[in-house]
């Protein structure tokens, strides 16, 4: 189990405040889910994908903003995605990561979660020693993942495991007889073994084929295609936009562990009790579940007020002890029992109680809380019942990447990541435009069509259908359109620009809607060449009729040529959307990996 970390306002000069988690990996066996809300540079990664290899090493539930994963040792895994609204930048990302531990793997876990023995006095081990170290800093720095080949987050750069698989043999032909013979027998792998029952888990995660390898690194020259190094793509419309993760660059950020804001201690811990006592999970779990003791949560709280100098992480912290609490209680029957009632009077037991208590934000008084999930009341929806459907997406402009190469895939879906996606009624509006010798120019076409909802951080937008019916040509460099899209069909986001394009035969960029003709592409070899036959016959006609045309020809086409040749743009291929063209990364800082 992997975790990533990045300061939480990363595109903001570093302050030494808290850093946020923004990523986090699950392997078991050659399986894999991975979640990736990193940014990296000027680029950001919002997306979950999974790699099931074999469903009885991994499977996952869940959907929306929160996912349980399995693994084979019967350890679950489970994540909360969200928004913390927080001064400066908002951060979207990790809120939740518990890792319940099995029986199985009792004593045999290490990393920054320690040992799992009831014993919290050799939780600090560095890797590699064996005995538990005092030093917080060194003790994390050592869990540190520093080679690029070691990270998880990476899906096409995942080493395989080696197979301890044992054959098995059965005799079916038996040699008791003289002279003896050769025995005949089978060996496979399935033989000594019965086989388990397939699990049918659905979630809305995208699957990655198990065969996948090092996509996008290397050079195809047998078909003269280039690769964008920049995009790890999949060849697939439904593939998420990845962009690699480096975790080289890794290092280690001071904390500035001083009062901030005009906060204390004695102020964080009276907001912090407080908040939790209001919470309506505090009450029913503090009394039933005394296994997750509210009083570790309520530090927590205190530290991040230490850290951040504001209370934007308080809500999340009282989440963390509701979803812990719930989590727990799942495994405990005696709270099956009938003792509680709700607020009609009607009776219900402990478990019932505390699944109607350990909603986020308890819904935010717009919802009921039903099995720890929040059902809103119109017109609100989302996790906490905090967004309108009347209210547009709130879209991630560092996620899109804004090429699409049909050397690659179709190019008939487009991914829009973002906040506040609504399951229903979403919409997608289309303008066209041509590039055409990089000039591009808005053809007046509009149109709109319905979306494909993924989750509340994603969305698919299927081709307008006049796509499908078009093809690039020598005239026309590429083609592409102005997305923008909408919960309600009326309420539109801003516009992201996408270009479909040749790689063989242009290099396109986003930044200034241009692209660039390649010496590689074969149709227009094939116009030039034709060309050059047409007027070789022109050359030698204009020959017979006198000389001196032949040389006025000459020098104009020559004239034309070095113009064309001047005046041809030079734009580098670009992972930069339009909306995004004015602004700077400027960030020298560098991520965080750890093994968890």
């Amino acid at each position: 189990i992997h975790s990533y970390y990045q300061k939480c306002d990363y595109y903001l000069s570093y302050n030494g405040g808290a850093l946020c988690n923004c990523g986090a990996a699950v392997r078991s066996g050659d399986s894999v889910f991975i979640a990736n809300f990193c940014k990296i540079d000027n680029r950001q990664n919002q997306y979950a994908i999974q790699k099931i290899c074999d469903d009885q090493d991994m499977f996952v539930e869940g959907g929306g903003n929160s996912y349980t994963i399995h693994t084979i040792s019967g350890t679950k895994v489970f994540l909360v995605f969200g928004e913390v609204t927080q001064p400066g930048q908002d951060f979207y990302g990790i809120q939740t990561f518990q890792i319940t531990a099995s029986t199985l793997d009792a004593k045999l876990t290490t990393g920054l979660c320690g040992k799992y023995n009831n014993n919290s006095g050799d939780d600090m081990i560095p890797q590699g020693e064996s005995l538990n170290s005092g030093d917080a800093e060194y003790f994390a720095e050592s869990w540190r993942i520093k080679k690029q080949t070691d990270t998880l987050m990476n899906i096409t750069k995942i080493k395989p495991l080696p197979s301890y698989a044992k054959s098995f043999c059965t005799c079916i032909k038996e040699v008791n007889s003289f002279p003896k013979g050769r025995p005949e027998y089978l060996c496979n792998f399935t033989a000594a073994m019965d086989k388990c029952s397939k699990l049918n888990v659905t979630n809305k995660v995208y699957k990655a084929p198990c065969e996948i390898g090092h996509v996008g690194t290397e050079r195809d020259t047998s078909h003269l295609r280039r690769i964008r190094r920049d995009v790890i793509d999949l060849g697939d419309d439904d593939a998420p936009v990845m962009f690699p993760m480096d975790v080289t660059a890794g290092r280690s950020f001071p904390v500035d562990l001083s009062w901030k804001n005009g906060w204390t201690e004695q102020k964080a811990r009276e907001k912090c009790i407080e908040a939790f006592r209001s919470s309506s999970s505090y009450s029913v779990c503090d009394t039933h579940v005394p296994s997750v003791p509210s009083g570790d949560y309520i530090e927590k709280c205190i530290a991040d007020i230490r850290l951040t100098g504001d209370t934007s992480w308080t809500d999340i912290s009282i989440s963390n002890f509701g979803s812990a609490c719930l989590q727990e209680a799942s495994r405990l029957e005696n709270l099956t029992e009938t003792n509680e009632t709700d607020s009609s009077g009607a009776e219900m037991s402990i478990f019932d109680a505390i699944q109607a208590s350990t909603c986020p934000k308890n819904c935010t008084g717009r919802g009921i809380c039903i099995e720890g999930e929040c059902q809103c009341q119109d017109p609100y929806f989302g996790a906490t019942c905090e967004a309108e459907k009347s209210q547009a997406p709130k879209l991630s402009l560092r996620a899109f990447d804004g090429l699409c190469d049909i050397r690659v895939r179709l190019c008939h879906k487009y991914i829009i990541t973002g906040h506040n996606f609504m399951n229903g009624n979403l919409k997608c509006k289309y303008r066209h435009f041509t590039i055409q010798y990089n000039e591009t120019t808005d053809t007046g076409i509009s149109e709109t069509e319905a979306g494909i909802y993924n989750s509340p951080f994603s969305m698919q937008c299927p081709a307008p259908i006049s796509r499908h019916k078009r093809s690039l040509t020598v005239d026309s460099s590429a083609f592409g359109y102005f997305i923008s899209v909408s919960n309600d069909g009326k309420n539109f986001t801003q516009e992201l620009a996408v270009i479909i394009y040749d790689s063989v035969c242009f290099e396109c960029s986003t930044t200034n809607l241009t692209c660039l003709e390649l010496e590689t592409c074969p149709q227009l070899a094939e116009v030039v060449k034709e060309k050059s036959k047409s007027n070789t016959g022109a050359y030698i006609g204009a020959g017979i009729g006198g000389g001196s045309v032949v040389v006025i020809l000459l020098v104009i086409l020559t004239i034309i040529k070095k113009t064309i040749l001047k005046t041809r743009s030079s734009v580098k291929d670009s992972t930069v959307s339009l909306a995004e063209k004015c602004q700077s990364s400027g960030n020298t800082f560098f991520d965080k990996s750890h093994k968890s």
